[in-house]
């Protein structure tokens, strides 16, 4: 008996020698506003999806602000409210091409859940921006309540 106890403790140390070594990285923390982290509005619980058109990398700085204005536009159509977007939405689009959301008549929120599509078919520069076509699906995401 001592000597499988022996072996066993001989194989759980040989085991344990040959995982990688642990490297203590800082957490991630997530953006924050006003000293606030960011979080996506309580009445959404879904997630996008994104496919493009060949040629068009989604992780390029370019490609990323175009997903960030489109999520955040949907975030804030959702949430009727436009500090629902990403941090600097709100700063960042002109007033006249957002719709007021802040309106006390407005209907309650419905709580979102499911899989919104998105397909980049093309992007090309301006002098202030990107402009971009976006094919949404939003046929996946659904109204709970």
């Amino acid at each position: 008996m001592r000597e499988l106890l022996g072996l066993w403790v001989a194989v759980v140390l040989a085991v344990s020698a040959c995982s990688p070594e642990q490297t203590s990285e800082p957490p991630v923390s997530s953006p924050s506003v006003g000293g606030t982290p960011y979080a996506i509005p309580d009445n959404t619980d879904y997630n996008y999806r994104w496919s493009a058109d060949p040629g068009i990398d989604l992780l390029t700085p370019e490609a990323t602000a175009v997903r960030a204005y489109v999520e955040s536009y949907y975030l804030t159509v959702r949430a009727i409210a436009t500090s629902a977007g990403y941090p600097g939405f709100e700063e960042a689009v002109d007033e006249r091409l957002r719709m007021d959301y802040d309106n006390l008549d407005q209907l309650d929120r419905s709580h979102y859940v499911g899989t919104q599509f998105q397909h980049l078919l093309w992007m090309t520069p301006t002098e202030r921006g990107w402009f971009a076509t976006v094919c949404t699906g939003d046929y996946s995401v659904m109204s709970e309540g």
